[in-house]
């Protein structure tokens, strides 16, 4: 299964590693929404939203009270975690991939993968089905940490492409070892369901902070739902 980052399965912890994994130490974080009179908390807001379809074919057979219905944070397509540092939004962020990557990894058609990683995903699904996070219909999940991604597009010179998918297009290419085009990629968005994790714009410098925002809206293409992690506890 392939990773970009380092939230890949062969690091979320394994019983021949000491090192607890996410699932074993994951506790679901409190949020409230910004914009409307709503609170939840977000592991289980973010899967409720993956679960649902999002075709952009939608937008044309619903009335508008349905689209604003469809910004709450457990339907929304698309939504922003702003919280403060070493409140866990990188960590729900990881999580939920992993979560995704195990139900990928233990399907029956699933792709070859060594022990260590069937293993990690067969403790992560335990935990997630403890916790009620697995999902039916599990989605393709990518976590672009966007401070990697600004020093990518800081290296760019004017002729080059600087969106998003060309950067992942380099990325995959370089763990396939094979070229991959941008439509390639955007051929398989376009066919199969995605979650996608933009992390940690706080990190990236402000000289480019506008710049890289600006990709990652652009990528994300439809209206966000802004939530905020409260300051209350989890009891």
């Amino acid at each position: 299964m392939l990773s970009l980052h380092g939230d890949a399965l062969d690091q979320a912890g394994s019983s021949s590693d000491v090192r607890p994994g996410v699932h074993d130490l994951f506790i679901d974080l409190p949020f409230s929404s910004t914009n409307r009179q709503y609170d939840g908390t977000v592991l289980a807001e973010l899967c409720s939203a993956a679960a649902q379809c999002h075709r952009y074919s939608l937008r044309d057979e619903f009335p508008d009270s349905w689209h604003d219905w469809n910004k709450q944070s457990k339907r929304a397509r698309t939504t922003l975690i702003k919280g403060g540092p070493g409140q866990g939004e990188s960590t729900v962020g990881q999580y939920l991939c992993q979560i995704h990557r195990a139900c990928l990894i233990l399907a029956e058609d699933a792709p070859l993968v060594n022990d260590a990683i069937k293993n990690a995903a067969i403790e992560v699904s335990k935990a997630a089905q403890r916790d009620e996070f697995w999902p039916t219909s599990p989605r393709i999940a990518i976590q672009i940490e966007l401070k990697e991604f600004a020093h990518w597009y800081s290296q760019r010179t004017p002729n080059q492409s600087k969106i998003i998918l060309t950067y992942l297009a380099e990325l995959v290419e370089k763990k396939l070892g094979s070229k991959v085009l941008v439509k390639t990629l955007k051929n398989a968005l376009s066919k199969h369901s995605w979650i996608i994790v933009f992390d940690g714009l706080d990190e990236v410098p402000n000289d480019f902070k506008d710049d890289v925002a600006d990709e990652v809206f652009t990528q994300s293409n439809y209206s966000r739902t802004e939530c905020s992690l409260s300051a209350k506890n989890s009891q």
